[in-house]
Order: structure tokens, then sequence, then C-alpha cells
């Protein structure tokens, strides 16, 4: 009776998520190919920054707190970085496999991507949002252009969500049960995940509000308060002390820490820039496909706005408006290269799409079809959006002469414009440097004496054809 109750007990359980289920199976499906295509797609540069050190754990310390990078001119490559839990985490799997692979860090970052359905299902239970179908929120999710990208790559963009989701989650929670259980892992999640991505500060708006709504209230709750705080010391002493004591001490400053005060205050007069901005939030966060149903979603919860709390408005209109703000302040018209530090928006933008799709289904059953279109078009315009680099199969040629004639421990000057992209490929350190400069043979020369062994460059008057060079003194 017991297992009867329990086989049907999964059935029901089954049956009632059943789209979702099949949904995520499909997103699953779908992403797997790009596994085994190695470093691919968009951002390959940053993809090969995050897997580098990951790298570097496993060939050469797996000290956490000295992070080390490739493009390392004749340094340690030990600098001042992101807080790197993610890489190490993925060295730890290459440890216990005894192997790298790039595929291991993408499994990571989809894992993490389907944690974010998740626990964004249990956050609009918080935030008493009632889905008729809830497979709405996944579609939505799986939908943004970026969130899709970004789930399948060499970076913790997933991860870093995730873990301020959960931090989200216990904070809710806590609003209702009072618990120093709740309290705590709201901190520890909200603190790891800002100091993964510093931009998922965003995510930590309902805090705020909630301490500024009982200070003007005369209720003031020092619980909030020391929450808000105990958020930003880690991320204060990780960004603010450590990491500029490895770059002083170590001679080695490499990773992006944002604009100036008068490049901030100029980027806020840029109307290009917010037109961009605007672009960028509809293209890439929302995707076209999904724009009417977003502006749509925004109008219902505007019609039923008096049955949320301050803190729960905070959520899904602050969240994204802060993201909207605050990028200029911090990286100006950095946002081009740099699309997925809208990555915190994501959430509540799948929400106000899926409370529309939600709403059209219920009225409209036979509006599947619709969403069955969109879905297939979205997935028919990334069907080629991950092809290898072609100058990465070039690469690929040269590199068991690479292997034959040199070791991991031979320093390269590499021709990729300061990117990380080849010396990544082909597992070497040193430099990267332009293509005028590594024709020259006098900074080659320069690069010798630094004691660079080999010069990796594109054959002169040619695209595509790369050559080795054994540096000398007589070049």
């Amino acid at each position: 009776m017991i297992l009867k109750n329990s086989t049907l007990f999964l059935k029901n359980s089954f049956d009632s998520n059943k789209p979702i289920v099949i949904l995520v199976s499909i997103f699953i499906l779908i992403q797997i190919p790009y596994l085994f295509r190695g470093l691919s797609g968009s951002h390959k540069w940053r993809q090969a920054d995050t897997a580098s050190v990951a790298r570097n754990y496993f060939q050469e310390s797996p000290n956490f707190f000295k992070p080390r990078i490739d493009v390392r001119k004749d340094k340690s490559g030990i600098t001042g970085m992101e807080f790197p839990i993610y890489n190490y985490t993925i060295s730890i799997i290459y440890r216990v496999f005894n192997k790298e692979w790039f595929g291991w860090g993408q499994i990571l970052s989809l894992l993490f991507g389907i944690g974010c359905l998740i626990q964004l299902f249990k956050i609009i239970k918080r935030l008493n949002i009632n889905l008729d179908y809830k497979f709405t929120l996944g579609f939505a999710l799986f939908m943004s252009d970026l969130f899709f990208r970004y789930s399948i790559r060499f970076m913790p963009e997933t991860t870093a969500l995730f873990i301020g989701l959960c931090g989200n989650f216990f904070f809710f929670k806590w609003l209702t049960t009072r618990k120093i259980k709740d309290w705590f892992l709201s901190w520890l999640f909200l603190s790891i995940s800002i100091l993964i991505r510093p931009y998922m500060t965003a995510l930590c708006l309902p805090v705020l509000v909630y301490v500024i709504d009982k200070i003007i209230k005369k209720n003031i709750d020092f619980r909030g308060i020391i929450l808000g705080i105990f958020i930003l010391i880690p991320f204060y002493i990780w960004y603010f002390i450590y990491c500029p004591y490895l770059n002083d001490t170590f001679g080695l400053r490499y990773f992006y820490m944002g604009i100036s005060v008068k490049e901030s205050i100029l980027s806020y007069l840029s109307l290009d820039l917010w037109l961009g901005m605007i672009k960028k939030l509809f293209e890439n966060v929302v995707g076209w496909l999904l724009l009417p149903f977003f502006i749509y979603g925004i109008v219902l919860v505007l019609k039923g706005i008096k049955k949320f709390s301050i803190i729960h408005i905070s959520y899904i209109f602050g969240v994204p408006l802060i993201v909207f703000l605050g990028l200029p302040m911090v990286i100006g018209k950095h946002y081009i290269v740099h699309t997925y530090y809208l990555f915190a928006a994501i959430p509540a933008a799948s929400i106000f799409v899926a409370i529309a799709l939600s709403n059209i289904l219920k009225k409209w059953r036979k509006s599947w079809i619709f969403l069955i279109l969109i879905f297939l078009t979205f997935f028919a315009t990334h069907f080629y959006t991950y092809r290898k680099d072609k100058d990465l199969k070039e690469l690929e040629k040269i590199i068991p002469r690479i292997n034959g004639e040199s070791t991991i421990k031979d320093l390269f000057v590499v021709e990729n414009n300061g990117q990380p992209i080849y010396l990544y490929f082909i597992n070497r350190k040193g430099w990267s440097i332009d293509k005028y400069s590594i024709h020259d043979s006098e900074k080659l020369k320069y690069y010798y004496n630094k004691s660079a062994k080999f010069a990796l460059r594109k054959k002169k008057n040619q695209e595509k054809e790369f050559e080795l060079i054994k540096l000398k003194e007589d070049l």
C-alpha cells in the first residue's frame, strides 16, 4: 500500500510538472552538442580567462587565494580578480578525473542554469505570484538570449545568479519566519554571489528597501541593517584590500575594475549609451521575440500592484531598473563588450514574460501553438552561433609542433592583441601582443631578454596560417 501510494504521488507530481520536465529536457538536449566544441561562441576571451585560472589551479598550484592567469608576461600569473570559487570548483573536478576538459565548466554552468529556474519557482511563490501555467517561467527564462548563451559558457554567470537567487529566497523567507537560519543563509548566499560577480549587487536591492522602509515607518530593524552591512564586508575585503594587495605584491594588474568618476558622469550624459542600453535590454535580456509579452506582463503586474509589498515591488521592478541605471555608473560604454553584466535583470524580465504568457494561455488555450513557433524560431537563430573560430581551427594544426618543441614552462609571445585566447588554447603562458609588434624584430628581442622562448604569429600577409618562431638574440 505504501509503495502504491508513493508511486501514485510521484506520478501525480510528474504529471503536474510534465511540461516543465519536458522543457528542461529539451533545453539540455539542445545544449549538449556544444559541450564538445570547446572554446567557442561569443566572449571567447572571457571564457579563456576563466578557464585558464581553473587549469592553473590544476597544473600549477591549488592555493585558492593565489589565482593565476596565462597572460602573465614574465610574472607568476598571480593577480587580483573576481572571487574564483567557480574556477576552483572546476579545478577540483579536474583533479578528481586527473584530466582537464573544457566541457566540465560548461556542464557546471548548465546545472546552475537549471538551478536558477528551480529557485525562481520558489521565489515567485514567496512573492505571491500565481502562474496557472508554471512552465511559462521556464519558457521565458530559457528564451532569454543572454541566459541561453551563458548557461553553456565557461563563465560563472549562472553560478553567481543561482547563488544570488538562493540569497533572495532566504531573505524573503526570513521576512516571514524571522529565523536566524534564514537570515544567515540570506547573508551567505548574497555575499558569495556579489563576490563572484559584483554586478549581482542589484539582487541585494530588496534588503536596502526593507531597511529604508522600516526607518521611514520608525520601526527600525537592526537585523536588516546588520544584514545589509554584513553582505558588503566580504566584498570590501576582497576587492578593496586583497585584490590590490595581490596586484602590488606580484606586479600584475590585469582584470577590468570599472571606470573613473569623470567617465561615469560623461556616460550619464550620453544619449547613445542609453539607446544602446535599451537595445541590449530588449535584444539580449528579454529577446525581441518575447518583447510584446514582456510589456504585457508589466501592464498586468501594474494592474494588480496593490497585492504586492514594497519589498516585492523592489524585486520585480527595482532590480532590473538598478541594473539599467547602475551599469553606466560602473562600466560606461563597456557594456557593449560586457553584455553579461545585464545578467541580474533576467529573473525579473522572465517573471513579467511568464505572467503574460500564462494569462494568454488561460484565456486562449490554443495559443500554445504560437509558443511552439516562437520556441522553434528562437533555437533556429542560435543554430550556428557556436561554430569554432576559424583562427582556432588553424591554430590546432600547429599545436603538435608546439608540444614537440616546447614545454608548458616555456614563455610565449603570441599575436592576439592582448587577449588570452591563443595562450589558453595552446596551454602556454606569456605575452599577448598586436600584429605589428610581433613582426618587429626589435620588439621580439625585448621579449627574448624577458625570458620568452617562442613567438606564435600569423605569417606576414596571411590571415590564417600560423608560424612558430624560436626566439634568439640575433633575430
